[in-house]
């Protein structure tokens, strides 16, 4: 296996976002303000006690060398060799390897579980058989935000990402695009839809300015989008039914219809409550479908002008019932008993039991 060699200098180091995968080979600053920005360069990449070899005979290169003077340091005290009398002679650094794996292998090993010999699972699915595992994996990785537990997190954004490549693959297969496009394609939008950030465009001082310019030229990119007669009936049919409601009526409140406060979505509230008794008692299921759906529908209305995302809300929410739910079921399960067995007055005593235990 060949050896690689990157060679960078201070000011091409702050260009450098992840260990590169073979040696890498710095030339050292002769300031001492630059060593303390080439440690802070190197430890937003590496370990802190990662090994840097000080190599001050050029002759060789590090990996060759056996005799002639070097030392090993750890990355976090490269500002104290700074200061030392040794930097004179130092003619390089160098990092050996870091084994991480790259996105790179990650697409290897999803050619191979798609190749002749590769798993027979994994050659079978296709973009709509793996249509519930991105949605499955999307939601894992919201549980893992609100778990706030980073090793957990790592995992799901793994496992997400792994449905990025899976789905990126299938279309090279099919001759459409490559995962290289797919990143492309990305950056290329990011600088286009930031003309605040990435060009001279003034005048996005706030977060509405942002939303509205972001509006502007994703319209001027879809040219269908920007012919239609401003409606709302373009939202993606394949969204969750809650987070379409909720872009649908973000779209109808940039284009003017919309509530000037709270008090009016509530008052719809009472009014859709009202009418849905109403289909309740006099009305078909037709009816009582149509006006639930209303209600619901106010309900998302109103979580948006309290900020209040519905669907993470939802989840939350489920959550916290299946936790005292549990706890009701647990009890009992220690007394040896069917839950049929104990009338609705003592599971509600176990309920409160339960919220009285989340409230501590």
């Amino acid at each position: 296996m060949a050896i690689g060699v990157t060679v960078l200098d201070v000011k091409s180091l702050e260009h450098l976002k992840e260990p590169v995968p073979h040696f890498l080979v710095i030339s050292p600053p002769a300031k001492q303000f630059q060593w303390k920005r080439l440690k802070y360069l190197l430890e937003q990449i590496y370990p802190g006690k990662y090994p840097v070899m000080v190599v001050r005979n050029r002759r060789k290169p590090p990996w060759k060398r056996k005799g002639d003077f070097k030392k090993w340091v750890p990355l976090s005290a490269l500002e104290k060799l700074s200061l030392s009398k040794m930097r004179r002679s130092i003619h390089y650094l160098c990092l050996p390897p870091l084994n991480n794996h790259s996105v790179s292998e990650l697409m290897i090993i999803m050619e191979k579980l798609r190749g002749e010999k590769g798993c027979p699972w994994d050659k079978k699915q296709d973009h709509k058989t793996l249509k519930p595992y991105v949605i499955e994996e999307a939601y894992e990785v919201i549980e893992a935000i609100d778990s706030e537990n980073p090793l957990l997190l790592k995992d799901e954004l793994g496992d997400l990402l792994l449905q990025i490549i899976f789905h990126a693959h299938l279309a090279r297969e099919s001759g459409n695009f490559a995962f290289s496009q797919v990143v492309n394609n990305t950056i290329m939008k990011l600088i286009r839809r930031h003309p605040h950030v990435f060009g001279e465009l003034n005048g996005v001082n706030s977060l509405n300015d942002v939303r509205c310019k972001w509006d502007e030229i994703k319209k001027m990119e879809k040219q269908d989008f920007a012919s239609s007669k401003n409606t709302c009936a373009q939202e993606d049919s394949t969204l969750p039914a809650l987070i379409k409601a909720i872009k649908t009526q973000e779209k109808a409140a940039r284009l003017g219809f919309d509530w000037e406060t709270l008090e009016g979505p509530l008052e719809k509230l009472k009014e859709e409550v009202s009418e849905l008794w109403n289909a309740y008692w006099f009305g078909s299921r037709q009816n009582i479908e149509e006006e639930l759906g209303d209600l619901m529908f106010t309900l998302v209305n109103v979580s948006r002008f309290m900020g209040i995302n519905p669907e993470i809300m939802l989840v939350k929410t489920i959550n916290k019932f299946n936790k005292r739910f549990d706890y009701i079921n647990n009890k009992v399960k220690q007394e040896g008993k069917d839950m049929s067995a104990y009338d609705i007055g003592q599971l509600e005593r176990w309920w409160n039991e339960s919220k009285k235990e989340d409230e501590n």
